[in-house]
């Protein structure tokens, strides 16, 4: 995996830990 990927990828998880924080704490 390129560099690039690697970024995407990290970003990617933190919007979904993101996501599933403010789901958790709406719920």
């Amino acid at each position: 995996m390129d560099q690039v990927e690697e970024e995407q990828l990290e970003k990617f998880q933190q919007e979904v830990l993101l996501s599933v924080e403010l789901l958790w704490t709406a719920a």
